[in-house]
């Protein structure tokens, strides 16, 4: 038997408890997913102990473990994760983005439309 179809897995790391919160129910409305890390170094653990998700979405500014330093590590260790980045300042330079293969850099304030864009496009999926 076929189990129920799911839709994308978002591993979010967010430092912010109510903006990470709230991220959470506006892609589980929308069908996705979600796993919520208070930080980098949480979203690293449950990656690491193999915690399955399809994307990441992450905060860059976030204390213990910033949002481009999780990457730089994922990537370090080989995983081809998609990546959407927000940022409150002006984010990653081009070649920054381009080494670390991060996708769309998100500018905060995040708006519905423009995270679902991003993700989708992250996640292969139809915009």
């Amino acid at each position: 038997m076929i189990g129920p179809m799911r839709g994308p897995r978002v591993l979010i790391a967010e430092d912010d408890r109510a903006l990470r919160e709230l991220l959470c129910e506006w892609l589980e409305a929308e069908g996705f997913e979600t796993v919520a890390a208070a930080n980098g170094a949480e979203a690293l653990a449950l990656l690491r102990a193999g915690q399955a998700c399809d994307a990441l979405l992450t905060d860059d500014e976030m204390p213990q473990l910033r949002g481009s330093e999780l990457v730089s590590i994922l990537r370090a260790e080989g995983r081809a994760l998609p990546v959407v980045l927000m940022s409150g300042s002006l984010g990653l330079s081009p070649a920054e983005r381009a080494r670390l293969d991060v996708g769309p850099v998100i500018p905060k304030p995040i708006t519905l439309p423009r995270l679902l864009s991003a993700l989708r496009l992250a996640v292969g999926e139809p915009q």
